[in-house]
């Protein structure tokens, strides 16, 4: 099945992208990607997954087909505007997962519209914030990428996002 989309807009703004990855029935499952991915990064596990429910993937802002957000992000905008975009596609209330910085949007739609969630899944994420050092890494990489307009400030990640070869070098 070809993934359709939806350019749902939200208070004036273009909204962010929807991303049709089955079509089903019953309450949607919103999937949100991590960082620097989108969408895509959800079809192999999609295809995988039993039923036939529907399953939407969003771009969150600046990433995949979806437009930057606003000057002062926040998970609080994100929320909101997921919300305001799985609406404009047709549904009132979702099970919504998302997996590392997907789950820290997850978790901010799921306590700002505890009505439209009915399920909430947080992969390979937490609920506490980063600590100092952490959020200082993260500034740090938002404001070169920003500045370089490029990805090329979060290649340094994958050394940290992935770990060893199989074999590489396993203790005897």
């Amino acid at each position: 099945m070809t993934p359709s989309t939806n350019q749902g807009t939200a208070r004036g703004a273009r909204a962010l992208e929807v991303h049709t990855l089955r079509d089903g029935h019953g309450t949607p499952l919103v999937l949100l990607h991590g960082f620097p991915v989108d969408h895509r990064m959800w079809r192999a596990a999609v295809e995988a997954m039993p039923g036939h429910a529907t399953v939407l993937a969003v771009d969150l802002f600046g990433l995949g087909q979806s437009p930057d957000g606003p000057r002062q992000p926040s998970l609080e905008a994100s929320a909101d505007a997921v919300v305001a975009a799985v609406r404009d596609a047709g549904f009132d209330r979702a099970v919504v997962a998302g997996l590392s910085m997907g789950g820290y949007v997850a978790l901010a739609v799921a306590e700002r519209h505890a009505a439209f969630t009915v399920g909430l899944g947080l992969l390979d994420t937490k609920s506490r914030a980063d600590t100092p050092e952490a959020r200082l890494q993260r500034q740090r990489v938002a404001h070169q990428v920003e500045a370089e307009r490029s990805t090329d400030g979060v290649l340094g990640m994958v050394g940290s996002l992935l770990g060893s070869p199989a074999g590489a070098s396993t203790p005897s």
